[in-house]
């Protein structure tokens, strides 16, 4: 999440058959799967602060997380 490097939309965000991790894990986790904990993360940000979705909008997304109390299902 804290990684700027270009390279991972097409690992994390892009349509896939599985995700690339290059870990062992790979064939059991989505493609795309950056664009689902987004989802999640805004959700949960939505859910748990009284912000306008165009001032959401507005927000770097650091502070979106910081503030979203996101914590993935075990």
């Amino acid at each position: 999440m804290y990684n700027t490097n270009p390279k991972l939309q097409s690992r994390f965000i892009l349509p896939a058959p599985f995700s690339k991790f290059y870990l062992e894990v790979d064939q059991n986790t989505p493609g795309g799967v950056g664009q689902y904990i987004g989802y999640r993360i805004v959700k949960s940000y939505m859910e748990n602060n009284d912000t306008p979705l165009d001032a959401m909008l507005t927000l770097p997304a650091d502070v979106i997380f910081n503030k979203s109390g996101y914590k993935p299902k075990q």
